[in-house]
Order: C-alpha cells, then sequence, then structure tokens
C-alpha cells in the first residue's frame, strides 16, 4: 500500500469557539461578505490528534478478520484469481466499515463526510480524493438511524465532540483502504498477478509491459476526466443557451478545488444576486437531458425502455430543485457551496414537485417516449429515496436523506448517477441509436475546431462509399485542415458497472473488439490512401490521411498499436484509439 496513504494527519488549526458553525467576517478580499464554516476547523483539530496511525490499525483489523486463504504469505495468483480474492478481502473491508455505520444517522454521517480535511483523501490521482470521499458517502447510506431536524431556515450541527467524531475518521480509513482494494481488483481484471501477504494487502507482480500499460491508462483517464462521456454518447451537458427544457440542478467541483477554499456564494433565492464568499470547493452546475429527444428521433419514437424506472422521477425532482434554488430558497448559497448538499423541508418539496411535475410529464414524453410519470409529488419523492448507494460497483448516493422535517438532498452525488442512469444497456435495442447519436456528437466536435471540413466534404459522412460499384464503408465523422484528412470511426462503449468492476472478460473484451475496430479502420484508410477517388468521393486534394479510432471516454488497451501516436510530427497528438476529449485537445490547438 502506498506510504501516503498512511501517513495523512489532516493538520489544521483548531476552532476556539465549539457552539456556533457559522461565522461572518466583514469582507473577504475581493469586498464580498466572507461566510466562514468553523465546524471545519474543529474537525482538522480532532483530525490532527486522532488520523495519525489510523490507517496502520484499520490494515490490521482487516488482515486479522479476513480468511486465511487469502492472507497465506507468498503465494502467487494470476490476474483471476487474484480478483477473487481480492473480492473476498473487499467484502470483510465493507462488513467492518458498516460495524461504524451505526454511530450516527444519514444527515450527521453527510455533514462530517463533507467537511473532513482534505489531506485525508489526498493521493497520487486527481481521481483519488472524489473516489474515495463518493465510497466513504456511500458505505454511510446504511444509517438507520434518521435525525429529527426541524422545518425551519437554521443551521444547526451534530455533536462535534471526538467521541462522536472518532467512527467518522475510522470509517473514512476504511473507505481509502476499500478504495485501494477496489484499485487492485481492477488491476487483476487487466491481468494482473499478486502475492498475498498475511500482514498487508496482496501485493502487485512487476510486470514492466502491463504496469506501463495501466500506468498510460491512470494518466489519460486523469487527463480526461472533464470530457469523459460514460453513458457511452453525450445525453448529460452543460445547459446553453436555446435549450427547450428546464435544466436540472446539480453540483459540482469548482476547478482546482482540491483543497477546501473561497467560493462563490450567495444569500436568499440566486435571482436576488446578492452574492458572498463562502469557504468551501462546490458550485452549483446547471444541466440538460435534451440530447435523449434526438436519441427517442433516432430510434423512431416509442422504443425499448432502456431507462432505470426511476430516471423519471430523478429528472423532475432536479428541475424542481433548479427552480427552487433560483427562486426560493434562502439558504442553498451557504449549505450548497459548503458540502454540495441542500436542506429542504419535506412539505416544501412534495408541494414544489407537485408545481413542475404537470410540465416536467409534457416534456418527459418527448424526452423518453411511453415513460411513466408518477401522479403526486410525494410519489416522485418516494421513487427518488429509493435511489440506493452501492460501495461495489461505486454507485454514488443515496441522493436523499431523511432528517425529520427536512430532507437532505446530496446534489453532488447526482451528476455521476444521472449518467449511469442515462446509460443504455448493450443488449437494448435503442443502444444503435446511442451509437449513432455518439457519430454525430464527435462530429460537431470537430466541427466547433480549426479542422471543420468543407460542408460538400461533411455532406459525405455517415453515407456508404463505394469504389467500382462495391461498398467501401461509411465514414462517422471527418474533418480537415490545410491538405490533411481526417477520416474518424466512433465506437460508442459505455464505462458500464461491469467495466468499473474491473471484470477480467468484459475488460479483455472490450480491448480485444477495440484491436479488432482499430485493425479493419487501418485497411479502410489505407485503401483510400491508395485510391483517394471512387465512385461517390473524391479525396485527391489532401496530401495525407488519417485514421482515428474514437470513444467517449478512455479505455484500457494494452501498450502496442492501440496506444500509438497518429499524426507524426505533430504535437500532442491523439492516439490511434482516442477519446473525444483527447480528439478535440489536440484539434483545438
Amino acid at each position: 500500500m502506498p506510504k501516503s496513504r498512511h501517513t495523512r494527519k489532516g493538520k489544521r488549526r483548531a476552532g476556539k469557539r465549539k457552539g456556533k458553525v457559522i461565522a461572518e467576517r466583514p469582507c473577504s478580499d475581493d469586498g464580498r461578505p466572507l461566510s466562514i464554516d468553523l465546524a471545519v476547523e474543529i474537525i482538522a483539530a480532532a483530525a490532527a490528534r486522532m488520523w495519525p496511525n489510523m490507517m496502520e490499525t484499520i490494515l490490521g483489523e482487516v488482515m486479522a478478520a479476513a480468511p486465511q486463504d487469502v492472507r497465506r504469505d507468498g503465494n502467487r495468483l494470476d490476474g483471476e484469481a487474484a480478483g477473487a480474492a481480492l473480492n473476498i478481502i473487499r467484502s470483510v473491508v465493507e462488513n467492518l466499515a458498516q460495524s461504524e455505520v451505526g454511530s450516527h444517522n444519514g444527515w450527521a454521517w453527510l455533514f462530517y463526510l463533507r467537511r473532513l480535511p482534505d489531506e485525508l483523501f489526498q493521493g497520487r490521482l486527481a481521481t483519488t480524493a472524489p473516489y474515495d470521499e463518493m465510497l466513504a458517502v456511500a458505505l454511510s447510506a446504511a444509517a438507520n438511524a434518521t435525525a429529527e431536524l426541524p422545518a425551519l431556515d437554521s443551521m444547526v450541527a451534530p455533536r462535534l465532540d471526538d467521541n462522536a467524531l472518532r467512527p467518522v475518521f475510522r470509517l473514512s480509513a476504511f473507505a481509502i483502504l476499500l478504495s485501494d482494494v477496489h484499485s487492485k481488483i481492477r488491476r487483476a481484471g487487466k491481468g494482473q498477478a499478486f502475492i498475498l501477504h498475511s500482514d498487508q494487502l496482496p501485493e502487485s507482480v512487476s510486470d514492466p509491459e502491463l504496469g506501463l500499460a495501466i500506468q498510460l491508462y491512470d494518466e489519460r483517464r486523469e487527463a480526461d476526466l472533464g470530457s469523459a462521456l460514460h453513458a457511452g454518447t453525450d445525453v448529460l451537458s452543460i445547459t446553453e443557451s436555446g435549450t427547450d427544457s428546464w435544466p436540472l440542478l446539480m453540483v459540482g467541483r469548482v476547478k482546482h478545488a482540491d483543497r477546501r477554499q473561497t467560493v462563490l456564494g450567495w444569500a436568499g433565492p440566486m435571482m436576488e444576486r446578492r452574492f458572498i464568499d463562502v469557504q468551501g470547493r462546490y458550485g452549483p452546475v446547471w444541466m440538460t437531458v435534451e440530447h435523449l429527444a434526438e436519441l427517442a428521433t433516432f430510434g423512431g419514437g416509442q422504443v425499448a425502455q432502456w431507462w432505470d424506472p426511476a430516471l423519471p422521477s430523478f429528472i423532475v425532482l432536479l428541475r424542481a430543485l433548479s427552480y427552487d434554488l433560483i427562486f426560493r430558497s434562502r439558504n442553498a448559497g451557504l449549505n450548497l457551496p459548503r458540502t454540495g448538499y441542500l436542506l429542504i423541508a419535506r412539505d416544501n418539496l412534495v408541494q414544489l414537485l407537485d408545481f413542475i411535475r404537470d410540465s416536467a410529464a409534457e416534456d418527459l414524453t418527448r424526452l423518453l417516449p411511453g415513460a411513466e410519470i408518477p401522479a403526486t409529488g410525494s410519489d416522485i419523492l418516494s421513487i427518488v429515496e429509493g435511489i440506493r448507494a452501492s460501495a461495489w460497483p461505486l454507485l454514488a448516493g443515496p441522493i436523499i436523506r431523511r432528517a425529520g422535517e427536512q430532507l437532505v438532498i446530496d446534489l453532488h452525488s447526482a451528476a455521476p448517477r444521472m449518467v449511469r442512469m442515462l446509460t443504455i444497456p448493450g443488449d437494448n435495442p435503442h443502444a444503435r441509436s446511442r451509437g449513432t447519436h455518439f457519430e454525430l456528437v464527435v462530429q460537431n466536435t470537430i466541427d466547433n475546431t480549426p479542422w471543420r471540413p468543407p460542408e460538400l466534404l461533411r455532406q459525405i459522412r455517415g453515407r456508404t462509399l463505394t469504389r467500382q460499384g462495391t461498398k467501401v464503408t461509411d465514414v462517422d465523422a471527418i474533418g480537415t485542415k490545410d491538405d490533411i484528412l481526417l477520416l474518424a470511426s466512433c465506437k460508442s462503449i459505455s464505462y458500464s458497472n461491469e467495466y468499473d468492476a474491473g471484470k477480467y472478460e468484459v475488460v479483455r473484451n472490450v480491448w480485444t473488439r477495440l484491436e479488432k475496430d482499430k485493425a479493419y479502420w487501418d485497411t479502410i484508410v489505407r485503401g483510400f490512401r491508395d485510391q483517394p477517388a471512387g465512385d461517390n468521393y473524391d479525396f485527391t486534394g489532401y496530401r495525407r490521411i488519417e485514421g482515428v479510432v474514437i470513444t467517449p471516454h478512455v479505455l484500457f488497451v494494452h501498450s502496442g498499436a492501440l496506444t500509438q501516436e497518429a499524426f507524426t510530427g505533430a504535437d500532442d497528438k491523439p492516439r490511434t484509439v482516442s477519446s473525444i476529449g483527447e480528439l478535440q485537445r489536440f484539434l483545438s490547438t
């Protein structure tokens, strides 16, 4: 286990007051009022006392509880057998973590976990801290106790003494250890062998070639975070002007907010524009699922239901909360930037859902033909409350936690969970529409760069090209710049739960499929180079013809042909199999 995962102490100046959570300073550096969360400092001071050696303690408990078969010193296991052993250890960690969850109610867990010192969850990759925090939140979802918060616009806090915080740090340590186990399971799914130990997690066996492939995958995936389309195409995107439907409210980390910092907040409803500064790391993001209408069109209207039955209610809820934040909520501008969640009285939310439901139902018929929308706000709320979190594969949530007369709405978990719910399964007949849509997404991405092709050339995109009366292929996306022609083959491969879980056969099937796709497209592109003119196309004006295979997000492949760089002689080149984000960055420079 990396040493850094054991030695994060979370040192922070201790707060002197333990009663009130909020303190106001006159203004920040830019002149706006500044809201400080003293609970953050109190928790950080407790972490400085209790966190040192916590990881070693938790690791010892896990290994002591693990079956002898998975901790035989020196026993070497191949990737498949190592995956089975690591899944046994995963279950041990999950079970021990659950013993901590009963210490607090669901609201208190979210209050604590979103205020932990930044250092606790830091790791080698930028993906580590968000993943570990999301995992800790998912583990805490098993809490059965509920808080009894009054339906008042007041700020309250759970206990902040050491006895209350000790289980929080222990659960966090279990989450970090469990995250390491997840990482090892995924490595095993890529073929990595492991050696067992009696007092440590299984250790990977040196395999330089595989190690470089995994390192390259990690680096590419980290750089691709902002443009990952895990659903297989662009179905959840930032709201732009001209969008037909009311936006969905979600929460994201503010850029460069690996650490808690001063972020934008507001007093009262956002429409009043009374902005303040808040110590936090989150910000509101307005998203749209408008592209679902395009998918429905490609499917010919009525389609086989591919979506989770809770998806329509989830969409209605996020639209209602968007309305509430802009026009009604008085505390959202403090809670949301600090913690990524909102507190709202249950009765008020039900009334708001009743208000939004009728207009949303008409719109959802267009986006999800045949979808059933619950008749009342109370029914909508009950369905969204049923969206459960999962520690493996990691599914963010829960979205709603009960707290007496109030509800805690975890909007930071909403976006990753929505992406999973918007993923069309590969065995659904509508998956073909997802592929068609992704081709257009790639073409539109190219069109918004200097590589937009001339209109006459763009018109052959998607057509069957022929040579001497024989079918050659259809080109999914086209780009040009100067005397270079770019031909893209687009593969809508979603980031499924099975792929996320690192199942060996699933991971291998994806990279072997990409090997075949790449070999086929190389053959096609060579044919165009040899014979650049055909019956219904003419590429003779281009000195170079380049081909790439484009996926929605970075996928693991072994080093070799699939990781070779395209465009010899260019800077920051995409690889012959690239994500749409990697392609966009290259074409935009």
